[in-house]
């Protein structure tokens, strides 16, 4: 609980106190990715590296609300803005088992590290009206940095017919892990109460299990002649509890991205 400053101090809260657990969730953003893989000659096993990288949309949202006090009805309005970012790392290690949903085709099954980075801001101003008059600006950050196992299968199968001679495919990927690291909150509260200004920063954190889940289905396209592949398909990754997005209590919210994609495939030989 931070309480405001000065004559207020014994019976009016700081706005913050009255928006614990409020969410601001990030518009739509955008994500970028990249893979790199290496199979040596007549080996069944495959190694990558993967890395994706993205931010969400700037959010904003405003907070207005009427508590009862001691002496009086307690008035506030909160405007705050938050973003997001998310950095993950994958290392892999497969093996080829040769079998693919239409009779031909490959599955890779098998497992490796994944990193994974999180954090978001929330800046924001609040104001209240009551027998005292307050007002203050804060500034919450919260990181998550988090490693651990992950699992996963992957099927290319061609088309059967004249799909399959052309050279399409349809991808398919399932993966399962739990990351474990530290999750973090910073917030940095400036209070006014009349004519006294008092600075509150306080922080948590805490090491925490973070299950991670991610699939994707897509249609490939391999160009004759050439070695570019197309694709073109839908992704879902999450990491649940990844984030604390409470403001004075700690509240772990999923961090979650999916929907559409492009990829291009160019095979060195």
């Amino acid at each position: 609980m931070i309480d405001a400053s000065g004559d207020a101090e014994s019976f009016v809260q700081s706005p913050l106190s009255q928006i614990t657990d409020r969410q601001i969730a990030p518009r739509n953003g955008y994500q970028g990715s990249a893979k790199a893989t290496y199979q040596p000659p007549l080996s069944p096993f495959s190694y990558a590296m993967a890395m994706r990288i993205g931010r969400g949309h700037q959010a904003a949202k405003t907070f207005s609300d009427t508590h009862p006090t001691t002496f009086s009805t307690f008035n506030q309005n909160v405007d705050a803005t938050e973003r997001s970012t998310h950095f993950v790392v994958d290392f892999e290690v497969g093996k080829d088992i040769g079998i693919g949903l239409f009779g031909s085709g490959t599955t890779t099954l098998g497992g490796g590290l994944r990193y994974a980075h999180f954090d978001s801001e929330t800046r924001g101003t609040f104001a209240t009206s009551e027998k005292y008059t307050n007002a203050g600006s804060f500034n919450l950050s919260r990181y998550s940095d988090l490693a651990g196992p992950r699992f996963f299968a992957r099927s290319t199968s061609p088309f059967n017919g004249m799909m399959g001679r052309e050279g399409f495919s349809l991808g398919l990927s399932a993966g399962v892990g739990v990351l474990f690291g530290e999750q973090s909150a910073e917030n940095d509260v400036t209070v006014t109460s009349g004519s006294i200004v008092s600075h509150r920063p306080f922080s948590r954190s805490k090491h925490v299990a973070v299950p991670v889940l991610d699939g994707s289905a897509q249609l490939n396209w391999d160009m004759p002649h050439a070695p570019l592949k197309l694709m073109a398909g839908y992704r879902y990754d999450a990491a649940y509890g990844a984030v604390d997005a409470g403001y004075l209590d700690a509240d772990r919210q999923n961090s979650v991205q999916h929907g559409p994609f492009l990829g291009i495939v160019w095979s060195f030989n």
